[in-house]
């Protein structure tokens, strides 16, 4: 009967306009440019009562590095000269970098937007950002990410930030090759994929850094990928009854260490009288894997309630517990359905819950 009952869960999932997978982009692009701003205050104390001050500067700007280098560091010293003058002498340099996408195809050729993808049906995260050097570790000097214009959108190494949204992905310099924190691109992708100003050929990044510190750091040109996760809809099951509804609750995430989690799914029986022996499925899916509630394992299983009252019913998927350390970065979507006794029929329609944890 449990691989009857797993046959029935797999027609919920062919009966999805889409299954839950990842469209994986590469970088086409990868760039710093660095402005050093310098600048020397010369006085010249000429009589006891006259004085004469100049000041030279000078800014550079250089587009010519294809690593992802970020630094923000400043320098500034007084010196005397001689005893009739002085010198005042800054040095800033600020290093940015720019990381940039393909958008007309995946990384294994095939045309994009994919067949199906409309605005709103999907996720995406940037992820597999890491450190590949820095000059200081453990050093407080946070790293943002910046959305990059449109027209900076033109797969060249060179971009500019837009806006002032920035996402952290660090506040202190991390160790070497350990991934950064997955970032939620959805949005920033989604205006260069169906917003009204898709004048860009690729979809980038910047990434920065505010705090004037002497640290430089380069984050891997290579490793880097946006994963684009289909999220699907639910289509018309065989035999829908329209009186049994079913809702999954969990908090929102993306989850990290030490935030709370668990899941719960709430039955709404609006029909006159019990169902005596329905069967309860959830189906977790990470990538291309399967585990069934309530033992968790990758078999086929299932949990049958005696009899489903009119009314509301909440279940306890998950218990509530705390995100452990070092689970690492992570997407996937958990389905629930009730059948009937028999397992031959779904009782109202399948529901689903993305979430993703950093």
């Amino acid at each position: 009967m449990k691989t009857f009952g797993s046959l029935i869960f797999l027609v919920i999932l062919a009966g999805m306009e889409s299954v839950f997978c990842q469209i994986i982009l590469e970088p086409v692009a990868t760039g710093s440019r660095i402005e050093i701003r310098q600048s020397c205050t010369a006085t010249l104390y000429m009589y006891p009562s006259y004085t004469y001050t100049y000041t030279f500067s000078r800014s550079h700007w250089s587009y010519n590095l294809p690593i992802l280098g970020v630094c923000e560091s400043h320098f500034e010293e007084y010196r005397t000269i001689n005893p009739w003058r002085t010198c005042h002498y800054t040095r800033h340099v600020n290093q940015e970098a720019g990381l940039e996408f393909e958008i007309h195809h995946t990384a294994n050729g095939s045309p994009f937007p994919v067949s199906g993808m409309t605005a709103y049906n999907w996720k995406a995260y940037l992820t597999d950002l890491r450190l590949r050097e820095a000059t200081h570790k453990g050093v407080k000097q946070p790293l943002h990410i910046m959305n990059m214009t449109d027209t900076s959108e033109d797969g060249l190494p060179t971009g500019t930030a837009e806006g002032s949204q920035r996402i952290i992905l660090y506040k202190y310099v991390p160790d070497m090759n350990l991934p950064l924190r997955q970032v939620d691109v959805t949005e920033w992708l989604r205006e260069d994929l169906f917003g009204d100003h898709q004048e860009g050929i690729t979809t980038g990044f910047m990434l920065c850094t505010d705090l004037f510190v002497n640290c430089w750091v380069r984050v891997d040109e290579e490793s880097p990928r946006i994963k684009i996760v289909l999220i699907p809809t639910p289509a018309p099951t065989d035999t829908p009854t329209g009186e049994i509804d079913l809702t999954i609750c969990c908090p929102d995430g993306p989850f990290s260490s030490g935030d709370e989690f668990y899941m719960t799914v709430t039955i709404n029986n609006r029909l006159d009288h019990s169902v005596i022996n329905p069967g309860f499925f959830n189906l977790l899916q990470i990538d291309d894997l399967y585990w069934f509630y309530p033992s968790w394992n990758r078999t086929t299983d299932y949990e049958t309630i005696e009899s489903l009252e009119p009314g509301l019913t909440i279940e306890s998927i998950i218990e509530p517990f705390f995100w452990p350390d070092g689970a690492g970065v992570g997407n996937a979507v958990i389905w629930t359905c009730l059948v009937d006794s028999e397992l031959s029929h779904i009782l109202g329609s399948p529901d689903y819950r993305f979430f993703s944890w950093k």
